[in-house]
């Protein structure tokens, strides 16, 4: 049996949409470069995974997204805030084949990547930007030329991009 997962993505204007899914990669990935992705989100790409909760069936999935649903946006950021959901959940995984739109990074940073050449994100880069663009404090260690800095600069220029404010601890 399947395990399902209730999960809430940050949109790149801000907003934030909700949804349940059995594969909770698979579904961040849809939302972010296919067809396959909600309507909603299709025109405030890309999406960052911000939370998400795992649930031992369809049904309890559904009711805990109505739930959330009917929450105001404040309490929606409370829930964000105060989860700690586990790493599992948050990151996504290593994989090679991963590219940075996958990790919800904007077009115009893809683009300059790619004009230099980065087309894979590095583990660290897997594991970190998709948490720093979601808001989340990080404390993260690896070798000297592993993209840590790239980890860290990469979301802070989207959402300088974006125009998002700074939030305080």
């Amino acid at each position: 049996m399947r395990d399902w997962h209730f999960y809430i993505l940050r949109c790149a204007d801000g907003s934030l949409y909700s949804g349940i899914t059995t594969d909770l990669q698979r579904r961040v990935r849809e939302h972010n470069e296919g067809a396959a992705g909600a309507r909603y989100t299709r025109g405030r790409r890309p999406v960052s995974l911000a939370y998400s909760e795992r649930l031992p069936d369809r049904a309890q999935a559904l009711r805990r997204e109505h739930a959330v649903k009917q929450l105001d946006r404040a309490a929606k950021l409370r829930l964000l805030a105060d989860a700690t959901p586990p790493p599992d959940d948050l990151h996504l995984p290593d994989n090679n084949d991963m590219s940075f739109a996958t990790l919800g990074l904007i077009e115009p940073l893809q683009r300059a990547l790619a004009e230099l050449e980065h087309r894979t994100p590095t583990p660290i880069q897997r594991q970190a930007i998709p948490v720093v663009l979601a808001g989340r404090d990080l404390i993260a260690a690896a070798q000297t030329g592993s993209g840590k800095t790239a980890s860290f600069a990469l979301p802070l220029l989207q959402k300088l991009n974006a125009g998002t404010p700074a939030s305080s601890n």
